[in-house]
């Protein structure tokens, strides 16, 4: 090589060059040397310049792989720059290619046809709270120092603004590939990869060509797309923007993502955005439309939230001079929004519609809708579900002013739980405005206006109380409660109650309701009053019923209700101008052994009725057509025994009575009692009506004052009135009655009188009075009766009125009628009301045997004064007579001497005013009579012989036994005894012979017999 080098200089010494040809030789060599530096010296201060450049930054370590660089065609290319600061990774460039034109420089005007390069990297790094930047190690500051305090910021000089030229800008096109930014602000690192950007038509003297760019590469290795346009230089810069992002990891942004108030975001995210805007004179203008899926999302702040799947739909978004519109939609799954406290709502999908919406500063208006599906408010009690859940309205919101939203709220198959209750509805709905409350009020919000509550098909339990309601409606607007009330809020203003086909059961007793409404004033009270609101309106309900919750009884059934003028006062006493009930029914069974209603009333009406707390007043209650239905039964009236036992308190004892105090109580139009007494072997059934009662001043709160009361009805044809005083609260209850009964027919009773008495009625009336006091437990009363007609059939001779009277009942009666065929009697009835052994029915029974008995014997008194003479046989065979004092005879002797008509006078007289008395004469003769019976009879057969005997006082010879023939004429002296008394009685007396019979004589034994007529009544 070097020898080489020496004949190449050698050869070039031997050249001679004339004048001519060293400046040919010189002005080639300039050329040569210009080419070469033309080709040499820019590709070497290209590498110099980007090094020393790069040094200057603080790059310790710089390399440069190629460069090339052509002045002529505008041709620049530099390949594989890498630089190394101190600290911090390289900045590295693949490839840089530019194409540019020298001409347009003279114009000011920086023309690039094409910018390309590959494989950038850039490592930007921002300490939280600095405001330095660190590119690739080298810090950088973000912007100007600021002013020493108190100064303003320098404007630039106007002159030197004008002076300065400005510069154009033309870029054809630029391409950025496979290249990456790293960028490290605070907790936020974004790894940016670039998979190619291209940018055309940038031209800064054509403003209103826009500006094309589109970009392909990812975020956190989550795929990013970009592309739209821009007018950067026009006098209303615009834009045009589609966006979309696959997978995007939300936690490695999640710090940049908090500093604008979304802290702790979780999740992968889907994004696609189109929109576009320009800035105007009147600010910014921007519209746009687009959609977000998150997979897995999580925020902390504003809203903590869990979704599996959260969607946001952009239909349209308008922000213009500070106003923001927009429409969309927001969808998710799983979602779980804790609200603090341990308590959080969940739904197992969940989407919100906004057709409209306005933020206009920050005044907020919006319209729109919100659909769930497994709806659940958990953590502490009470725990709401919901199968499904929607709204739809509106809300609106302003700094300074309170949050209003409105519209309707339904949840489907609504459950809430506590542990003392539970609760679900087939479906709950609100609908009106709630506002919230100052800070303070013991509520957060409140109504604007009245709210629409409604339940359907709602069931409650708590304990052994249950209800259950078809539909419920509430109007009413509510409100903060005032201070230091139990509740937190009120209802207050117009407010309406409705509700359909409900039924509670509390216990054993259950109640139902048809329809009802309630509406009323409303006024809340402030704290320590007896009820939370005062009320003032009215009700109305329909098809109310209250039982027992198991079986087949009915206690009360009411088929409407109004109520007006109702009223509520704060001390919690309730009152109304008049209830009026209509369709009443009491005491039912169906089923097995079934009976109707035992009471029924078309209306009952309360005038001004009242409750404190402890007493139910009323100035007057009427029932108009009652229906009381008596059935006596071995265990007691039907229906009432039932009731009566289901009354008791718990530990067996009786209800106290109810603290009633009416002013008046009437019973009056076509009210009538049935009753029947299948106690009976004969069944008892009768009917009092037209009842007409009216009862004056009955208080219970005053037990010992007496209520007059007045009371007119019939039995048939029958008239019954009474009156007097009653003591119906009273221990024991007592009182004072003076009644009047005419024309009763007595056939209808007799199966009672024949239970009672042993007595058949065929015929009969009943007129008497029945005056009485019950007084302190004694019951003293009279009953003053009068029976007409009478006729009864064969008695029983065991018959307890037999038994009582110990007489025989037909003569009884026959004794007891007057002349007209009357019977009087005067009848006292007393007894002990607070013995349990008193029976008001027995001791009139008892009565009556001995008001007969007692009769008679005054009768037979007047007619006979020697009673010790009247007797009964009781060995009869018909059952026993009633004999008067006997006719007495000589032995032997038929006549009738003085004595023997005198007391035919007296039975006579007793016959005369009693046309259905009959008297029986039975004639008597004695053994003892059979010696003056023979002699009598010898003598008549032998007159000689027995007229010498008593001429010379021979004694007639001892009788002997008696013969057949002295038997024949005793029996003919007992004839001719009884012959002669009916003979004085019907031609003397006038008594008709068909009253007067005869018995056949008989013969007596024994000394303690008298020769005798009986008179048998």
């Amino acid at each position: 090589m070097e020898g080489r080098q020496r004949r190449v200089v050698t050869a070039m010494a031997r050249i001679r060059l004339g004048r001519r040809g060293w400046w040919a030789l010189g002005t080639a060599a300039g050329l040569g040397s210009l080419a070469l530096a033309g080709w040499l010296l820019p590709d070497a201060g290209l590498r110099w310049g980007l090094i020393r450049t790069l040094r200057d930054y603080g790059m310790v370590e710089v390399s440069v792989a190629d460069s090339a660089l052509s002045l002529f065609d505008g041709h620049l290319v530099v390949r594989d720059v890498v630089a190394r600061p101190p600290l911090g990774s390289a900045l590295g460039i693949g490839d840089f290619a530019l194409n540019f034109r020298w001409g347009p420089l003279f114009r000011r005007q920086v023309v690039i046809d094409r910018l390309a390069l590959t494989g950038v990297t850039i490592d930007i790094q921002r300490e939280a709270g600095s405001d330095v930047i660190v590119i690739n190690g080298l810090p950088l500051a973000a912007g100007e120092p600021p002013p020493p305090a108190g100064q303003p910021a320098p404007a630039p000089s106007p002159a030197r603004a004008a002076k300065t030229p400005g510069w154009g800008v033309d870029l054809t096109e630029l391409d950025l590939t496979d290249s990456r930014l790293h960028l490290a602000s605070g907790p936020l690192v974004a790894d940016i990869a670039i998979k190619h950007l291209h940018v055309a038509n940038l031209h800064s003297r054509k403003p209103d060509l826009p500006v094309s760019f589109s970009l392909d590469g990812s975020l956190n290795g989550a795929p990013v797309t970009l592309s739209g346009t821009v007018l950067p230089f026009a006098a209303e810069p615009a834009f045009t923007l589609d966006a979309s992002a696959s997978g995007l990891d939300l936690a490695a942004i999640a710090a940049g993502l908090a500093e604008i108030g979304l802290t702790e975001a979780r999740g992968a995210a889907d994004l696609a955005v189109t929109a576009s805007g320009r800035l105007g004179a009147d600010g910014a203008h921007v519209e746009g439309q687009g959609r977000l899926d998150i997979a897995r999302a999580a925020l902390a702040q504003p809203v903590t939230f869990r979704a599996d799947r959260f969607a946001l739909a952009l239909g349209h978004l308008t922000w213009a001079g500070g106003q923001l519109d927009l429409d969309g939609s927001a969808e998710a799954a799983g979602l779980t929004i804790d609200l603090g406290g341990g308590t959080a709502l969940a739904a197992s999908k969940a989407r919100l519609e906004t057709p409209a919406a306005r933020l206009v500063g920050r005044h907020l208006t919006a319209q729109g809708s919100l659909d769930t599906e497994g709806f659940a408010v958990k953590g502490s009690p009470p725990a709401l579900t919901a199968a499904r859940g929607h709204w739809a309205g509106d809300l609106e919101s302003d700094r300074g002013a309170p949050f209003r939203i409105g519209g309707t709220v339904t949840l489907d198959e609504a459950k809430l739980a506590d542990r003392a209750y539970s609760g679900q509805a087939g479906r709950v709905s609100l609908t009106g405005r709630l506002l919230t409350t100052p800070a303070g009020a013991p509520f957060p919000l409140r109504s604007d206006g009245a709210l629409e509550a409604g339940l359907d098909r709602l069931h409650l339990t708590a304990g052994d109380i249950s209800a259950t309601v078809g539909q419920t409606r509430l109007s009413a607007r509510l409100e903060p409660a005032p201070a230091r009330s139990a509740l937190p809020l009120t209802l207050a203003g117009p407010s309406r109650l409705e509700l359909r086909d409900g039924r509670l059961t509390a216990g054993e007793v259950a109640a139902s309701l048809g329809h009802g409404e309630v509406t009323a004033e409303l006024a809340p009270v402030p704290a320590g009053a007896a009820v939370p609101v005062t009320a003032r309106g009215k009700i109305a309900a329909e098809r109310l019923a209250i039982g027992p919750a198991r079986g087949h009884e009915e206690w009360l059934a009411v088929e409407r209700i109004a109520g007006d003028e109702l009223a509520l006062t704060r001390d919690g006493h309730a009152g109304a101008a008049r209830i009026r009930a209509e369709g009443l029914a009491a005491l039912r069974r169906t089923g097995g052994n079934a009976y109707p209603w035992r009471i029924e009333a078309r209306a009952l009406r309360l005038d001004r009725p009242s409750h404190d707390g402890r007493t139910t007043r009323a100035e007057e209650a009427r029932l108009d057509d009652l229906t009381l239905r008596l059935t006596r039964t071995g265990e007691g009236l039907l229906g009432f025994s039932a009731a009566t036992a289901a009354t008791g308190t718990d530990d067996g004892r009786p209800q106290p009575p109810p603290r009633l105090a009416l002013g008046r109580v009437v019973v009056a139009g076509a009210s009538r009692l049935t009753f029947h007494d299948r106690t009976l072997p004969e069944p008892l059934r009768l009917e009092v009506s037209p009842i007409d009662l009216t009862i004056e001043r009955l208080d219970g709160t005053h037990p010992d004052h007496d209520s007059p009361f007045r009371l007119a009805t019939a039995i048939g044809s029958a008239s019954i009135a009474a009156s007097g005083t009653l003591r119906p609260f009273a221990s024991p209850p007592g009182g004072r009655i003076d009644s009047r009964i005419s024309a009763l027919e007595l056939p209808p009773f007799s199966p009672y009188v024949a239970d009672a008495l042993g007595l058949q009625l065929r015929t009969g009336h009943f007129d008497g009075t029945l005056r009485g006091e019950a007084k302190s437990g004694a019951l003293d009363a009279g009953l003053d009766l009068t029976l007409s007609n009478l006729a009864i059939a064969a008695p029983d001779p065991h018959a307890p009125l037999l038994q009582r009277t110990g007489l025989p009942i037909e003569t009884v009666l026959d004794l007891l009628r007057d002349g007209e065929g009357r019977i009087k009697l005067s009848i006292p009835v007393k007894g002990r009301l607070d013995s349990p052994d008193f029976d008001f029915s027995d001791a009139v029974n008892q009565a009556i045997g001995g008001a007969l008995s007692s009769a008679v014997m005054t009768t037979l008194k007047v007619a006979f004064p020697l009673t010790a003479l009247i007797s009964l046989i009781g060995e009869d065979s018909d059952g026993g007579r009633l004999t008067v004092a006997p006719l007495t005879f000589a032995p032997g002797d038929a006549s009738l001497g003085d004595e023997q008509r005198a007391l035919l006078d007296r039975a006579a007289t007793l016959l005369q005013g009693r046309a259905g008395l009959h008297l029986t004469l039975c004639g008597k003769a004695t053994l003892a009579e059979g010696p003056v019976v023979a002699a009598r009879r010898r003598a008549d057969d032998h007159p000689v012989l027995s007229r010498l005997q008593r001429l010379i006082g021979a004694e007639p010879p001892p009788p002997g036994e008696l013969t057949a023939e002295d038997r024949a004429a005793l029996q003919a002296l007992a004839d001719r005894r009884s012959a002669a008394a009916k003979a004085y009685l019907a031609e003397k007396a006038g008594i008709p012979p068909e009253r007067l019979y005869s018995c056949r004589g008989e013969i007596e034994e024994g000394n303690d017999k008298a020769p005798r007529v009986d008179l048998l009544l």
